[in-house]
């Protein structure tokens, strides 16, 4: 188990959205891990939903040691502290957990493991907190909206949060989110999801990554000439108050 969760954190932050899918097929596994790496993507999250996933997971795991090594994994739908002590055996990133659940925190921070719980409330973002949390999983994103964020960010300033649950792949679904201050946002089904999986649609899974990457991009940019042109407003201001 990884635990710099720092480099994590900023890994995370700096590629601007976590893709998260699982599926059982070992061939198509392996495709997706291709394609998401070869477009850029250096950590994603898999769910372990349904029967014989760890199994999967390991797999995933031996073929990413043997073809990017640097290529982060964390483990997501983990629901009991006794599937917290099977992955906390593995190289993952991190784990999550659809809830905030106290005895799984314990067995995580035990475990020096990067525990992400999914929050839907103040008070379960206070108690994950409180339990040892740094990155918080606001969920479902679709029901909670950004006004969310903007409503709690302040209150919980040493917190990083990520939404997730239906988030789509545009910029109008996208911008608010990061507008709102969340370090990134986690795309399930509208990027990897399972009918595409089903039917191989590679090429619809790569468009898709390349056009989130290209909003993300083009939304920084734009931050970033925001930011200057303010920088410029305050010199101009200073000048004008000295002379």
């Amino acid at each position: 188990m990884e635990t710099n969760s720092t480099a994590v954190i900023e890994l995370v932050k700096q590629q601007g959205f976590l893709p998260l899918y699982f599926y059982k097929n070992v061939e198509t596994n392996r495709s997706i891990l291709d394609i998401l790496y070869k477009n850029g993507i250096r950590i994603f999250e898999f769910a372990l939903r349904g029967e014989g996933m760890l199994e999967v997971l390991k797999d995933i795991l031996a073929y990413r040691n043997e073809k990017y090594p640097d290529f982060k994994i964390g483990v997501g739908t983990v629901k009991s502290p006794e599937d917290v002590l099977e992955v906390a055996k593995l190289d993952i990133a991190f784990i999550s957990s659809p809830g905030m659940d106290p005895e799984i925190a314990k067995v995580a921070v035990a475990n020096n493991a990067i525990w992400i719980p999914g929050c839907m409330t103040i008070t379960e973002i206070m108690k994950a907190e409180h339990n040892g949390a740094k990155v918080v999983k606001l969920c479902p994103a679709a029901l909670l909206t950004s006004s969310f964020l903007v409503g709690v960010k302040d209150i919980f300033p040493k917190l990083s949060f990520i939404p997730m649950g239906g988030i789509e792949t545009h910029k109008n679904e996208l911008s608010p989110w990061f507008d709102a201050g969340a370090i990134a946002v986690s795309i399930g089904s509208r990027l990897v999801g399972k009918t595409l999986l089903d039917n191989e649609a590679f090429d619809v899974i790569q468009s898709r990554i390349n056009q989130v990457q290209a909003i993300i991009a083009t939304m920084r940019k734009y931050k970033e000439i925001e930011a200057n042109e303010l920088q410029q407003l305050h010199k101009k201001a200073n000048i004008a108050g000295e002379e």
